[in-house]
């Protein structure tokens, strides 16, 4: 969350899921930091599906977790009686935590972690969707400020939640996310692609640079 001081922010967390078909997705939970929900956060252009959690990090802990995870059983109703699904996770703690496991198994939810290290690879939120998520936020961040509102606040990102995800998590984009990884279609080839990109930014040589001598104005390396 973006201020006209850059040190002054806030850090809030989005739990996003998305489906192989690139059906819409189920709304989202959103982790604030705080003890309360304040009322002046809540915004008008809120589709009243999502869930607000609080923690005093602004991250997630096994609670929310937890409640995460009941909110997805709900909005892809999963079910004792209905057919099995498979749930892609990263390797986070609270996807480890027993009552979650439990809970998903007994409505017929398969959670999968990915190899350690490897969801910027493998994962198509990663390798797909977050990106235009943050080029979406980045340009509401924009357009705010040029309406001359200079702060942008949790209020501001709730206003702006609905159209940032319309616009980020279309079907398309979806589908290529999961194929570009490839998780749907499997494919071991699109994902050693994936694997050799990041090897070879890994190994780019970084650039030289030209010192400059000190003229006393505190001019540096440049």
């Amino acid at each position: 969350m973006y201020t006209p001081s850059p040190e002054n922010r806030k850090s809030v967390t989005i739990l996003e899921a998305i489906s192989a078909d690139g059906r819409e997705p189920p709304p989202p939970l959103i982790i604030c930091p705080g003890k309360r929900i304040m009322e002046s956060w809540i915004h008008d252009n809120l589709k009243g599906s999502e869930v607000i959690a609080l923690s005093p990090t602004g991250y997630t802990n096994e609670a929310i977790a937890i409640a995460w995870l009941r909110h997805f059983i709900k909005h892809t109703h999963a079910g004792p009686t209905k057919q099995w699904k498979m749930l892609l996770l990263d390797g986070h703690i609270t996807h480890e935590n027993p009552d979650f496991v439990i809970l998903a198994h007994e409505n017929h939810i398969k959670p999968f972690e990915y190899p350690s290290h490897l969801t910027h690879v493998l994962q198509p939120l990663d390798v797909g969707v977050f990106r235009p998520w943050k080029h979406y936020h980045n340009k509401a961040i924009q357009k705010s400020i040029r309406s001359l509102d200079f702060e942008y606040t949790i209020s501001s990102f709730f206003r702006d939640l609905s159209d940032i995800r319309e616009q980020a998590l279309k079907p398309h984009t979806i589908r290529n996310a999961f194929k570009d990884s490839g998780n749907w279609p499997p494919s071991y080839k699109a994902a050693c692609k994936k694997m050799r990109q990041y090897a070879k930014k890994r190994k780019a040589p970084e650039p030289e640079t030209e010192l400059q001598p000190s003229t006393g104005d505190d001019q540096g390396a440049h």
